[in-house]
């Protein structure tokens, strides 16, 4: 018995569901059955029965996951003080942006971040940065890889993060002036049957969703697939190519005056741009610092 199977075992007896705890805890659901039956096996009984395709812990499961709550807050606890000390040691926060992020936040934001941890008296850290797709950035944060991570998500596991939003909207589509969902209140999924669409690729919050939520309503997207921010996406629906989507009612006179933006009518297209940090991590100035509470805006609308 160590102490990663106690965590594996105990987000099971949380959610009461292997396949939810396997992709909160970002492993395969094979993985965590056999960790969880290893456990079974040296506790000489069963931790979990399936009546019904519903899962139900025995009183064995009862009983360790009582016992094991002090140990993994004690263990927790111990992370995070050893983290603090490495951040401390190295004078360094390291901070994750999401590629979809940088649709919402300006350069100029950026470098107000950038300049407030330089001459702060309270933030004496230096900054570095990555950038990465939602899914990685989470992971890095999960592995003790990056200490804070602002991105666009339209689904934050709170059993994994603390997290802040900063601002919360619809997803909007954006299409042509002259193209007849333009007249539209709202756009719904149905809407968009076969038209050309541009998304960044799989990993990214938005594009995740939109493709479960169109094959969940049988909806079939022509999704042209690519890397490229904002700005480059615009610029192929302000040639007619394609329609992409925006986070809120941008307006884009320079880059695509003939573009406007529509709401999405769905209910899981809502999006929010948050900064996330693992739970019990994170200097509480900073973690107010990067998520706008009090002491700096991240972001203004």
């Amino acid at each position: 018995m160590d102490i990663q199977q106690i965590k594996y075992f105990s987000r099971v007896y949380e959610m009461r569901s292997f396949t939810q705890a396997a992709d909160s805890l970002f492993i395969s659901r094979q993985a965590l059955r056999k960790s969880v039956a290893r456990l079974a096996q040296e506790m000489g009984e069963p931790l979990f029965e399936n009546r019904g395709n519903v899962l139900f812990p025995t009183a064995a499961a009862d009983l360790l996951f009582s016992a094991s709550r002090p140990v993994l807050s004690a263990f927790a606890q111990m992370e995070v003080e050893l983290n603090l000390g490495k951040l401390k040691s190295q004078g360094i926060v390291r901070f994750g942006q999401s590629v979809e992020a940088s649709d919402v936040m300006t350069s100029g934001e950026m470098r107000q971040v950038i300049d407030f941890s330089s001459t702060s008296e309270l933030v004496t850290k230096g900054m570095r940065f990555t950038e990465a797709n939602c899914v990685e950035l989470r992971q890095q944060i999960l592995e003790g890889d990056l200490d804070y991570a602002s991105l666009i998500a339209t689904v934050v596991n709170e059993s994994l993060f603390d997290y802040d939003t900063a601002i919360g909207g619809r997803i909007h589509i954006a299409v042509r002036t002259d193209d007849p969902l333009a007249e539209k209140s709202f756009i719904r999924l149905e809407d968009l049957e076969g038209r050309p669409f541009t998304s960044q690729g799989a990993g990214f919050d938005v594009h995740d969703r939109l493709v479960e939520a169109t094959e969940e309503r049988g909806v079939k997207l022509n999704i042209v697939c690519t890397r490229s921010g904002l700005h480059n996406r615009l610029e192929m629906v302000q040639t007619g190519v394609t329609l992409t989507y925006a986070y809120r009612d941008l307006k884009f006179p320079r880059v695509a005056p003939d573009v406007v933006c529509i709401p999405l009518e769905e209910a899981p297209m809502k999006w929010f741009y948050c900064t996330i940090a693992k739970k019990g991590l994170g200097d509480p100035y900073l973690l107010r610092f990067f998520s706008g509470k009090e002491d700096f805006v991240l972001w203004k609308d």
